[in-house]
């Protein structure tokens, strides 16, 4: 390895596999793409067209393909992908219906420290019959991922990666050479000898299309550095190599990081004495599932009836506490904020990156409460009833993707039982810099795509804009929609995102979220 050239080791095989939107004749001898959520091609609602027999390799994460600019920035816990090939309707919605037979998952990205491809052949019959993949000439094709890159996700059928990073993509086959949408460069493999693809120096060159295009600067000197590197296939077993070696260090570094984790907790429990125990530790379970109520141990007697009385015992470090409201119907674990605004807040909702999907779910999800306290989640409409059916000060912490913040606070806030169906009094805006939208829903029942309680004549709000919410004719405020990422002019997606229509309207979705309650 000493000649070996002076690029890091990542650098070079994110080249060869086609990081970002390269699709480059690589030592595989195929086009490829990388089925990376922060792959830039899926930036632009990412479309190819392919000559038939041609082959596309799609290429699982891994670190050793992380580009310089963002080497560190994923965490190999989130390099969990998964590749379904869908019909139009779930590729728009990121809704994948299962029963449909167009629909089927074609990979698993379920070991990052592994190379792992799959291979598209756009071949219009398949040898083995129906288990195969056919490809009819002059047709599109549809592909996403469902999953939010952490292992739990990979059966996920809907959301993930789809609705927050636009993760999909578009292949339209092309009849032939002459097939008027194919006449700029599609994707050929049958033939990749046939012409090329020229950079302003005819000296340069990829041979990727059946056509000549010119590319542009920037792409050239992509291209430039490829092409120093493109026949060195005698690297390759040097390169696997070195990346069989990831396996062995990840799992020092997982030791390594256990044992952090049991100092820490050893010096937090020297910080916090007895009342620690009310703290409870989350699960890593899934998110989809309901929440559930946690019972404490004799030597955790649960004793506080909401976080402001937690804070006020002294705990005052943010975390997972378990409450027990003065109702006498038990307890369950909350989240508390002890930080924002003098502290005090037992967190109702929050959202942050998309990883729990929140749009249309049933009547019975809502009424439970849904994800998980330790990351995104909804608390349950009959426990935030239990919280909130004596008026409280409600507060909301709202953030837009470019990183700006602002908020919202009421006083007054009530929700009533599931007899009223969580009839809600939003109370008076007294405080914030969001505006005021939430009194638009106060007096508003809870409606969600299977139970329509709104005053939309025969409208139906919750199925309209995707979110179980206190809708009314319909919103001005709804933060529980579709996980989008700022401006979208589909009109599909209309007021169906994380919605706070003073701040932002209704066609500027916001990425963070979180409703906190507190007496």
């Amino acid at each position: 390895m000493e000649n070996f050239p002076k690029l890091k080791l990542f650098q070079i095989i994110c080249i060869l596999f086609g990081c970002g939107l390269l699709l480059v004749q690589a030592f595989w001898n195929n086009p490829s793409i990388l089925w990376d959520s922060h792959n830039p091609a899926f930036q632009n609602n990412f479309s190819f067209a392919v000559l038939p027999m041609s082959k596309v390799k799609i290429v699982c994460p891994n670190p050793a393909m992380i580009p310089i600019a963002v080497e560190g920035s994923i965490p190999l816990e989130k390099m969990y992908e998964n590749l379904w090939i869908v019909d139009e309707q779930a590729y728009e919605t990121c809704v994948i219906e299962t029963t449909k037979p167009q629909n089927r998952i074609l990979m698993k990205c379920d070991s990052p420290l592994q190379l792992r491809y799959f291979t598209v052949v756009f071949q219009r019959y398949s040898a083995v019959g129906a288990d195969g993949l056919e490809f009819e000439p002059g047709k599109e094709y549809y592909f996403i991922a469902t999953s939010n890159g952490r292992g739990w996700s990979l059966e996920q059928t809907s959301g993930g990666r789809c609705a927050t990073h636009n993760m999909r993509m578009k292949v339209y086959v092309c009849t032939d050479e002459n097939d008027p949408k194919c006449q700029t460069s599609p994707v050929s493999t049958a033939q990749p000898t046939k012409t090329i693809t020229v950079c302003p120096s005819p000296t340069q060159f990829v041979q990727v299309s059946s056509t000549i295009s010119h590319l542009p600067p920037h792409q050239c000197t992509d291209n430039n550095q490829l092409n120093k590197i493109l026949n060195n296939t005698r690297f390759v077993p040097a390169i696997f190599d070195q990346t069989n070696h990831l396996a062995k260090l990840w799992a020092q570094v997982m030791n390594m990081s256990e044992q952090l984790t049991a100092v820490q907790n050893r010096l937090e429990n020297c910080s916090f004495g007895g009342g620690y125990g009310h703290v409870i530790v989350p699960s890593a379970s899934s998110t989809s599932a309901p929440i559930q109520t946690s019972s404490p141990t004799p030597t955790q007697p649960v004793t506080y009836s909401n976080c402001t009385a937690l804070y006020n015992a002294g705990f005052k470090v943010s975390g997972i506490y378990t409450i027990n409201p003065e109702d006498g119907m038990g307890s369950f674990p909350v989240y508390c904020d002890q930080t924002t605004a003098e502290g005090g807040w037992t967190v109702l909702q929050k959202r942050f990156d998309g990883s729990v999907w929140f749009s249309n779910r049933t009547w019975v999800e809502y009424k439970n409460g849904f994800g998980n306290v330790s990351g995104e989640f909804w608390l349950g409409l009959d426990r935030i009833h239990r919280l909130a059916k004596n008026p409280v000060t409600l507060r909301f912490d709202l953030g837009a993707p470019d990183g700006t913040n602002r908020f919202a606070v009421y006083k007054g806030f009530t929700v009533a039982g599931a007899d009223q169906k969580f009839l809600m009094t939003s109370g008076t805006y007294t405080d914030g810099d969001a505006g005021d939208s939430f009194s638009f829903e106060s007096g508003n029942k809870f409606s969600t795509s299977d139970q329509d309680n709104d005053k939309y004549g025969d409208g139906h709000c919750a199925k309209l804009y995707k979110s179980g919410w206190w809708h009314g004719v319909c919103h001005k405020a709804s933060l529980n929609g579709l996980y989008l990422n700022g401006s979208d002019k589909n009109s599909a997606h209309f007021a169906a995102g994380i919605t706070w229509h003073t701040w932002k309207g209704y066609d500027y979705f916001l990425t963070k979220s979180e409703m906190k309650i507190r007496p």
